[in-house]
């Protein structure tokens, strides 16, 4: 029997690619975020890091002549607020308090959470399979989650919460941006441009809020190398993989996209221990391998399914 892969229309295999290449660099900037908390408090960096993208991504707008259309910051701007909105901002606070590893996998539920919102907003199908194994793949991230090493105990569970909470804003936000990025008159760019802004008015209000309560007095402590890493590392964690998922999502369905950060849970693992020498406990390598092998198996089921 040909592998299901084979079987899809090229046009499809090459939407893949850059949805793949967007996982990949959400996925190796988690270590890297975990590196630059260490340097600067959490709201801040996310404020920085969406304000210097923003800047780019509309730099980039004007020099290709385009423009707004009448109605678009609330028509198809609004998705923004959930994401990089709310879902980026707990999601950085959960990373505070969690490894990059229980991070990740935690956050590879958003393959599950896409799947049903796919379903009950967009009608698309999701078979018995797809539901028992998405399923296991729940199963195995509540392996991670209790198999996460215990040292800052409430703080710990507090970050497993964060994770969750923005996992489903981030997953609520693939599926509702899938119409107005499958349409051919709207630019992913700009798509990605207003997006990027209105989420970022969210965290400024945040930041306002968390500057009067401590994240001020730690500014003048950030040395100028550090601003600029993290403008850097902003780049390519907002700007380019937000333009990338919303390309992909032009010739792709919701659920197909979801199906694409199975792939996260891998590079992480690779680049924090690399980076920073975490390792999973052995609950949480169970936890790990059903969640995996469960989303692999979705994939080639759904794959089976589109063919």
């Amino acid at each position: 029997m040909e592998h299901p892969l084979r079987l899809l229309p090229s046009a499809t295999l090459g939407a893949l690619a850059p949805g793949i290449l967007a996982v990949a660099l959400w996925s190796s900037s988690t270590v890297v975020e975990k590196v630059l908390l260490g340097r600067m408090p959490p709201v801040t960096l996310l404020a920085w890091q969406l304000g210097v993208s923003v800047a780019l991504l509309w730099g980039a707008l004007l020099l290709r002549g385009g423009r707004v259309p009448r109605g678009a910051w609330a028509r198809l701007g609004w998705p923004g607020l959930l994401q990089p909105g709310v879902a980026n901002l707990l999601l950085l606070l959960g990373l505070v308090l969690t490894s990059a590893n229980t991070f990740s996998l935690l956050n590879s539920c958003e393959t599950v959470f896409g799947l049903l919102f796919a379903r009950a907003l967009l009608g698309e199908r999701v078979g018995r399979v797809t539901a028992v194994l998405a399923g296991l793949a729940t199963l195995g991230v509540m392996l991670v989650a209790l198999g996460a090493p215990q040292e800052g105990g409430a703080n710990t569970w507090a970050g497993v919460g964060l994770v969750l909470g923005g996992t489903v804003f981030a997953a609520l936000y693939g599926v509702v941006s899938r119409p107005a990025a499958a349409a051919p008159e709207t630019p992913p760019l700009l798509l990605t441009a207003l997006h990027q802004t209105l989420g970022l008015a969210v965290v400024l209000a945040v930041w306002g809020l968390a500057l009067t309560r401590g994240e001020g007095a730690a500014l003048g402590k950030i040395s100028p190398a550090t601003w600029a890493w993290a403008g850097l590392a902003g780049v390519f964690q907002y700007a380019v993989p937000f333009w990338l998922f919303l390309t992909a999502l032009r010739r792709l369905s919701a659920s197909t996209v979801s199906l694409l950060f199975t792939l996260g849970p891998v590079f992480v693992i690779v680049f924090a221990f690399v980076v920073l020498g975490e390792w999973l406990s052995p609950l949480q390598w169970w936890g790990a391998a059903l969640t995996l092998t469960s989303l692999a198996l979705i994939a080639a089921w759904t794959g089976r399914e589109s063919a």
